[in-house]
């Protein structure tokens, strides 16, 4: 099959890419805002364009049977200060890509982010806003215009690539801070509750909501949930500083609907205590 990555070079597209490739015709489509040469991976075509340009970027190649969107501009905080950016990358450039979509009957499978949850029925930040914005139009797209979507909900990814660059994913950043000699940062709190699932279980996923013939949204989250301070004491060293509590940031990370992942026989293999204990030893 031809598939195109938007994203592709960030933290979960360069898995997505890897693995991928070795049965596809994968190609990428990056803005490289976020993203990183150094996580190119051999076998895969990578193009330097915006998703709201794709109609010109796709115009003479071979057109994908299914699209991967992980494009959009991530994180919850920065989107304050830079909301005419993610505008323009998360709303704008999804809405460029749904409409590719249907003019050529492609599949989307969408990146979307538990970030939108919030227990207190509202969107807490532009990210979040966006980013829930675009999970209503997809389904909108489905019934007006019979558009094939899954809509995959990550919970605080973690894992690394080998030449990664980013590592702003929490548990990433406490193991690099870990590996460094320094105190683990811990946003007050502290007590606010997440749900952690390693990148290697976000792509198994990934790939079961492609291949289910059906319409759905998908969350691929794990239990039990953690705070803050039950994460800091699975490192050896359990040394902490407390940072300011920023805005956007939920407290109850909980997954909202525990059942979606069920028809498509996903199980998540990697437990967090075991892998910070590997990864730290």
């Amino acid at each position: 099959m031809n598939i195109l990555v938007t994203g592709g070079s960030g933290f979960i597209g360069t898995y997505l890419c890897n693995i991928l490739k070795d049965s596809h015709t994968v190609i990428s489509l990056d803005n490289y805002v976020r993203g990183s040469t150094s996580n190119h991976v051999t076998g895969v075509e990578y193009i330097s364009g915006d998703t709201n340009d794709i109609d010109a970027i796709m115009e003479h190649r071979s057109k994908p049977d299914v699209i991967f969107h992980l494009g959009e501009l991530s994180r919850v905080t920065p989107s304050f200060d830079n909301i005419e950016q993610y505008h323009r990358s998360n709303l704008c450039g999804t809405f460029s890509v749904l409409q590719y979509c249907v003019q050529n009957n492609i599949k989307l499978v969408y990146g979307g982010s538990s970030s939108i949850f919030s227990a207190r029925g509202q969107y807490l930040s532009p990210y979040a806003l966006f980013k829930g914005a675009n999970v209503d139009l997809i389904k909108c797209y489905g019934d007006w215009y019979d558009l094939q979507y899954a809509i995959t909900y990550f919970y605080n990814v973690y894992g690394f690539w080998e030449d990664l660059t980013e590592i702003d994913s929490v548990i990433n950043v406490f193991v690099h801070q870990y590996k460094q000699g320094q105190p683990l940062t811990v946003v007050e709190p502290g007590t606010q509750q997440r749900c952690y699932t390693h990148i290697s279980d976000v792509i198994s996923g990934i790939i079961a909501a492609w291949e289910h013939p059906d319409n759905g949204e998908y969350h691929f989250g794990t239990e039990p949930l953690y705070n803050m301070f039950d994460v800091v004491r699975m490192f050896p060293n359990d040394e902490y500083v407390l940072l300011p509590e920023r805005p956007g940031d939920r407290h109850d990370g909980a997954i909202p609907d525990k059942t979606t992942t069920a028809k498509l026989n996903w199980t998540p293999k990697v437990k967090l205590q075991d892998w910070i204990w590997d990864t730290t030893k």
